[in-house]
């Protein structure tokens, strides 16, 4: 599985934030097919990570440990 990039963070905070592609273009000084991209790419990885994670849960394969640190994780939203 892939992390995210650093441009696929940037862009993906910056959408959450309430930008604009325009806007996000603008600040991170890419093409918008650029910034599009990132878009696309991050929020597949992180859809491709919760279906990973949802997998673990229902099969019981999450140790105590990975259990603890995932709970921690969902804490935090």
């Amino acid at each position: 599985m892939r992390t995210l990039s650093e441009n696929q963070i940037k862009a993906l905070r910056l959408l959450r934030q309430g930008k604009k592609l325009a806007e996000i273009r603008e600040i991170t000084k890419k093409p918008a097919s650029s910034v599009s991209e990132a878009i696309t790419r991050g929020r597949k990885n992180i859809d491709k990570a919760i279906e990973v994670l949802q997998t673990a849960i229902e099969e019981g394969l999450l140790d105590e440990s990975q259990f603890l640190k995932l709970t921690q994780m969902l804490g935090k939203i």
